[in-house]
């Protein structure tokens, strides 16, 4: 049986608005952030990254101890065309500040000046593989002259990148401790052709962007949902699995499975109701497709669909948040080796 006991609230931190992913970086289901970190975010194509990194600025917002931060949005990619004000809130709409880098050099540049300002900021990079550098636009130049005029170049191309972010994040963590900020770059992820790996995925950049990085989660769609209507099954949006790969936070490498609608985004607490049904707190109902929730008053039995509205009308969200977070610290307790420490 779960002690019902709340869980101590982390101050000051921030949430990337998942209590799943959430708990997976921190082990604690309101905060995952804290002012000075530098999260690396690799996923493929339509996994989610755009929604965790708008959804961060969104906690931000809606975090009065975040109040003062410069929200920044440097979509390279050219590629955020929802609507803020309905999936994130009128509050970050009024604060969010949307650049559009094309160069590497330029992206490194615009944070130093955020740097110099009177504020504390986090900035979101969407994304690194966007960015050329200036040297690699004058080496396609001079290949592409090269090349009309029937002669050959010399010397390497698409390096530069990495060699850039090898000087310029180095530079960058200190001051983002120094500061107070935040910072998220995205990448994409591609096919490791190279045969003498096992990895199926790699991605660009060079390694300065996973070494420096205080979290690296990596994003996968591992399913499509759906619901039938008139016959025919509609797709509605995907399942996608969040493997925190790297963590100085905890040092726990974990994974989790949250749902993201098209019309509606995170599915917070629906991930959190599988949850908890996949570790037995909650248990369904033999026989028939209900659940039996209990733990917020009177035991409930109602289909997934029906609980997750009864648990958002009634107001009881943070409950199962800390439901959530107590089981999954109950699950890392009953895993956890039990050594006599060596220096006391």
């Amino acid at each position: 049986m779960l002690k019902k006991t709340k869980l101590k609230k982390s101050n000051p931190m921030l949430s990337v608005g998942s209590t799943m992913l959430n708990l997976a970086i921190s082990g604690k289901p309101d905060v995952a952030l804290e002012p000075g970190d530098y999260m690396y975010f690799v996923g493929d194509s339509m996994s989610g990254k755009t929604w965790i990194a708008l959804s961060i600025l969104a906690e931000a917002a809606n975090n009065p101890k975040f109040n003062d931060y410069r929200l920044i949005y440097d979509d390279a990619e050219r590629g955020v065309r929802m609507d803020v004000a309905k999936y994130f809130g009128q509050k970050l709409a009024d604060r969010i500040k949307f650049v559009h880098s094309t160069y590497t050099e330029e992206f490194y540049f615009r944070m130093d000046d955020d740097f110099k300002g009177d504020k504390p900021f986090i900035r979101i990079l969407d994304s690194m593989d966007c960015l050329d550098t200036f040297a690699d636009d004058d080496k396609f130049e001079e290949r592409k002259e090269a090349f009309q005029k029937g002669k050959e170049t010399k010397g390497s191309y698409g390096m530069a990148k990495a060699k850039m972010n090898s000087m310029s994040i180095r530079r960058s963590i200190s001051r983002l401790e120094e500061t107070g900020s935040i910072l998220v770059v995205i990448s994409q992820t591609r096919d490791d052709i190279n045969p003498r790996t096992f990895a199926t995925k790699t991605r660009a950049g060079g390694k300065s962007l996973r070494f420096y990085a205080t979290v690296e989660v990596w994003s996968s769609v591992v399913g499509t949902l759906k619901r039938s209507y008139k016959g025919q099954d509609r797709e509605l949006g995907c399942s996608v699995k969040y493997d925190v790969k790297k963590n100085r936070l905890t040092g726990r490498k974990r994974q989790v499975v949250v749902p993201i609608y098209t019309s509606v985004g995170i599915d917070d607490i629906g991930s959190c109701v599988d949850y908890l049904v996949a570790e037995k707190v909650w248990k369904p109902t033999k026989p028939g497709p209900t659940i039996t929730a209990t733990g917020l008053g009177p035991p409930l039995e109602m289909r997934r669909e029906k609980l997750i509205r009864y648990i958002e009308k009634d107001d009881l969200e943070e409950d199962v948040r800390d439901l959530v977070g107590l089981t999954w610290q109950a699950v890392e307790h009953a895993i956890a080796i039990e050594r006599k420490p060596r220096y006391v």
